[in-house]
């Protein structure tokens, strides 16, 4: 998928949209987000799409690391 080659969030965006998934709101990650940097001690950027509304669906997450243990997961 296009979106796995994307170096940034921007164009991780824009090929995963095209995947035709509801994109998640800010609210809806807030408590992930929470978590990963409580874990990793840096800044995160996250986009997160579900494929259907039940919990635990199919979800598609893409995050950009910042601090010290950066990365970039799809």
């Amino acid at each position: 998928m296009d979106f796995c080659g994307s170096d940034t969030l921007a164009g991780a965006e824009a090929e995963a949209g095209k995947l035709g998934s509801r994109r998640m709101t800010v609210a809806e990650l807030k408590g992930w987000r929470a978590g990963f940097v409580a874990h990793d001690g840096g800044a995160v950027e996250v986009s997160r799409w579900r494929r259907d509304e039940t919990e635990g669906g199919d979800t598609l997450s893409y995050w950009v690391a910042r601090g010290p243990d950066q990365h970039i997961e799809v």
